[in-house]
């Protein structure tokens, strides 16, 4: 009994190593607007607001993140020793479609390298992403130039500095964002996570969903090609060659057919 006391004793002092309090009490808020983007013909990207509130001794982290995805990429390579082209496929499974970044003005002075291997950074993603056929210990170069690949296309980004903070009051601040929505999203539903950090770990997380859906005409082009598969790819085929018998009677040379 004694023994069961001295313990009951430790823990409500704070003081038993394994009983972490303070993430279970941790708050933190987390509100989306809008919750839905539409692409048009002219979607050029957009801008959404996630706002709320976390402990005042945090920094925040704000990670977008879509559904994953097994991608497979073509693997260049010499073949006969002489000419470059496809010589297999490598596969990147279980990798998000989308993934965006956002850190506060305190994270941006922080060097990349350092950001990256942080709770949520892209090292951590590559440390879970398998790939096929194993590449071994080319693994790490395989994930960076599948990197350079989602970053050019604006669906895999950094930005820092982007979160502001504002009223402190009562251990909690508020704090604000603008994260940029890329053009080439794909439709879907996207987790926006609100992480607070403390010394490196979270000690806290808050989710919502942003839903992204097509409209106008490329909401009807898609519902076409899934009704009508095989008329949408011969309408397909023809505009591609009509439009390739106008740009040639537009710009080609006299007497070419």
């Amino acid at each position: 009994m004694k023994g069961l006391s001295t313990l009951l004793v430790l823990l409500a002092a704070g003081l038993w190593p394994c009983a972490h309090v303070t993430y279970a009490s941790t708050s933190v808020e987390a509100y989306l607007e809008p919750n839905a983007v539409s692409i048009g013909a002219f979607f050029s990207g957009a801008r959404i607001t996630v706002a709320g509130k976390v402990p005042a001794s945090s920094e925040v982290l704000i990670t977008v993140t879509g559904q994953n995805e097994d991608l497979k990429l073509n693997r260049k390579g010499r073949a006969f020793g002489l000419l470059w082209m496809n010589v297999g496929t490598t596969t990147f499974h279980d990798v998000p479609s989308v993934y965006l970044l956002y850190t506060s003005e305190s994270l941006a002075p922080i060097g990349r390298d350092h950001f990256e291997s942080m709770p949520g950074g892209f090292e951590s993603l590559g440390k879970k992403t398998t790939i096929t056929p194993s590449p071994g210990e080319a693994a790490g170069v395989l994930f960076k130039e599948f990197l350079k690949l989602k970053k050019k296309e604006g669906l895999y980004a950094v930005h820092r500095g982007e979160i502001q903070y504002s009223q402190e009051k009562d251990g909690e601040k508020s704090y604000e964002a603008a994260l940029r929505i890329p053009a080439k999203i794909p439709p879907g539903q996207y987790e926006v996570k609100v992480s607070a950090l403390n010394s490196g770990s979270v000690i806290g997380e808050a989710s919502e969903y942003l839903t992204v859906r097509e409209s106008g005409m490329p909401a009807y082009l898609s519902s076409f090609s899934l009704k009508h598969g095989l008329l949408y790819g011969i309408l397909a085929i023809l505009t591609a060659i009509a439009a390739g018998l106008l740009m040639d009677t537009l710009f080609g040379r006299k007497g070419s057919h």
